[in-house]
């Protein structure tokens, strides 16, 4: 709503609560979440530089000013270190299909990655690229909701997806 009064970039920091059970390993109950919303002005890989931007930041920041707490955490909930690139990673949707394909997943064309196989996608990407933050994006538009702008130049895909390999954590 901010956008449409003229704001370009607007966010919000705040605790978030769901009332539903979830089946995946991606929704929690209660959490702290940021929400962002910006203005395009051209093309829908600005808002990746921003995420980009951003997501880094809190990773350098969590790696330097947080060892103790993470060594403390480490130590109840042993984990391995989170792996990023300076720039973020970016793949198409048709990339990350070609690995799992290459690696004997078979997947339907233009389908949905299911959880296990998205897990399968962060595992060979840590793998061949040493990173656990990556950009999957013209992901396929028919799997995802309704709300999702599409690409600009392939009204079958929308702008990203966002994925982290299941290392141990």
């Amino acid at each position: 709503m901010a956008i449409c009064g003229g704001f370009e970039c607007v966010f919000k920091v705040g605790p978030i609560f769901r009332a539903k059970n979830s089946e995946t390993h991606k929704h929690l109950c209660e959490f702290v979440g940021l929400d962002a919303e910006m203005e395009i002005k051209e093309h829908y890989f600005e808002v990746c530089d921003i995420i980009d931007g951003l997501f880094v930041s809190i990773f350098k920041h969590l790696t330097t000013n947080c060892k103790k707490k993470l060594e403390t955490i480490n130590g109840q909930y042993p984990f391995e270190p989170l792996k990023y690139l300076e720039k973020t990673l970016k793949l198409t949707y048709k990339e990350g299909i070609q690995m799992l394909k290459e690696a004997g997943t078979k997947i339907e064309h233009m389908g949905d990655l299911n959880t296990k196989v998205e897990k399968n996608v962060g595992r060979l990407v840590r793998e061949k690229y040493d990173t656990d933050f990556f950009i999957l994006y013209c992901y396929p538009l028919a799997v995802r909701p309704f709300y999702v702008m599409p690409c600009y130049g392939n009204q079958l895909t929308t702008i990203l997806l966002m994925c982290s390999s299941e290392v141990k954590r």
